[in-house]
């Protein structure tokens, strides 16, 4: 079940930076205050920057879950385990 939230928020989090990198790209067209691209620039990259770690650090902790035993095979004493 864990890996199942994992993956709807990472996809989640894929949207989130998809629309910040078409904002960024349409940040770059002509505008009447050249400040005003330069602040959505800067917000765009940040949050677009931020999803993307985001999705790393979800994808790594998820293939430690995968790694880690059972909580039921670590509290088991040698002589449950064998058979």
């Amino acid at each position: 079940m864990k890996y199942i939230g994992i993956s709807i928020l990472c996809m989640l989090l894929l949207a989130v930076s998809a629309f910040c990198g078409f904002g960024f790209l349409a940040t770059f067209e002509p505008l009447e205050n050249p400040a005003a691209g330069i602040v959505f620039r800067t917000g765009y990259g940040v949050i677009g920057s931020a999803a993307i770690l985001a999705i790393v650090l979800l994808i790594v902790r998820a293939c430690r879950l995968h790694k880690t035993p059972d909580a039921a095979a670590e509290s088991a004493t040698p002589e449950q385990t064998d058979g």
